[in-house]
């Protein structure tokens, strides 16, 4: 699932995800979104492999939406790569400490989200 404010945002990193070979992703506009989708995903039974989550967005922000899944027994072990336009230090340290797999900074192209997610799955492992 994507989850960012910005629909070019949004649309960008689901055609990477799709170009890398994941299908059927899950977009959110926010937190709030976000978390809606995750309930009826898990009520179906369904399963969400990665949270790309954006660092900024109104309503509940990534960091939030990050603190509340890590709070959730059914979402805690889900995987989250965070991102953010600010290169900011802080941020990141801020998002592993709180549950994040990975942070990756905007812009990003399809090699960095590929080596991000490679990552992910090989410390899950």
């Amino acid at each position: 699932m994507v989850v960012d404010d910005s629909n070019a945002i949004r649309s960008l990193v689901c055609q990477q995800l799709e170009d890398l070979g994941y299908k059927n992703t899950l977009q959110a506009n926010n937190g709030k979104d976000a978390i809606s989708k995750l309930d009826q995903v898990y009520q179906g039974k369904d399963s969400i492999q990665l949270l790309i989550i954006d660092w900024k967005m109104p309503e509940v922000d990534g960091l939030e939406l990050l603190k509340n899944l890590k709070k959730h027994p059914q979402y805690k072990k889900i995987p989250v790569l965070m991102i953010a336009a600010e290169r900011d230090l802080e941020k990141v340290a801020e998002s592993l400490s709180s549950g994040a797999n990975d942070f990756l900074c905007k812009p990003f192209d399809e090699n960095a989200l590929e080596e991000k997610m490679r990552r992910i799955w090989n410390h899950l492992k």
